[in-house]
């Protein structure tokens, strides 16, 4: 039987929108939003087995007393070197399978999380990842081993932004790409990933919305839009400058394999 976890990278000095995860909608912080959609999940067993994968920095001790209040895990590890903050993690927590969602995406979608986790039953396959969805929905999924091929094979500690990179290698891991379920599910005029207060804006009137459906699916997200039919433009001109900002932030990413220096 297949030991299945959930890592929430997340931390609360963000550049653009500090304390993001806790701000609050309709009575929850948005880091509990995201729990709760983790928790939909089939495959995860337990709230214990959800872990906010936070630093050691004395900023971020207010998510782990969230982690305490609500019930989840909590790990605390390296500040930029996210491979390193998950390796160590799974040291302790031990899961054959790991769901990966930004602490970012608050409406991240229960159906993708069980497509990806279902896919990594396939020995040959070491990652699954979604592709092409709505800006804030894509998630990925890794196992343990691919996890140690990363770790074994990265050489840039400062990876915090680009990480996701060395796991869609296949140079180092075996990959599954889903692409959406339906056409509409990969709109490009939808931007639901949290990092400006429009950001913030536009997710809390989809929150507010389906709350009282409890439904998480993305069909409920898109009826938000489907009956606002203007909620995509308070954001979506943040976009361009978040693919930019992204570009300028990633570092080389390098790798060594079978004994050379790649650049992933």
């Amino acid at each position: 039987m297949h030991r299945t976890g959930a890592f929430i990278p997340v931390r609360l000095d963000s550049e653009r929108l500090p304390r993001k995860a806790l701000s609050r909608i309709a009575g929850k912080t948005v880091l509990e939003h995201l729990i709760l959609r983790i928790e939909a999940v089939e495959q995860i067993e337990s709230r214990r087995d959800i872990v906010i994968c936070t630093t050691t920095d004395p900023i971020d001790n207010e998510l782990r007393e969230l982690a305490d209040t609500i019930g989840v895990s909590c790990y605390r590890g390296e500040k930029n070197d996210l491979i390193k903050r998950f390796y160590d993690a799974n040291k302790v927590f031990c899961f054959d399978f790991i769901l990966q969602i930004y602490g970012d995406d608050p409406l991240a979608p229960p159906e993708y999380s069980e497509l990806v986790l279902r896919e990594l039953v396939n020995d040959e396959i070491e990652v699954a990842c979604t592709t092409d969805l709505i800006c804030g929905l894509n998630v990925k999924a890794f196992s343990a081993r691919a996890l140690e091929k990363v770790y074994t094979a990265y050489k840039t500690p400062d990876n915090e932004t680009g990480f996701s990179l060395y796991f869609l290698s296949e140079a180092i891991c075996s990959v599954s790409c889903i692409p959406p379920i339906k056409k509409v599910h990969g709109r490009r005029d939808i931007r639901l990933t949290l990092d400006y207060k429009e950001d913030l804006e536009v997710i809390s009137t989809v929150i507010n919305r389906i709350s009282s459906s409890c439904s998480y699916c993305t069909d409920s997200i898109l009826e938000v839009f489907d009956i606002d039919e203007n909620l995509w433009r308070k954001n979506w001109a943040r976009q361009q400058d978040y693919e930019k900002r992204g570009e300028e932030k990633r570092p080389r990413l390098l790798a060594t394999i079978n004994g050379g220096q790649i650049e992933i």
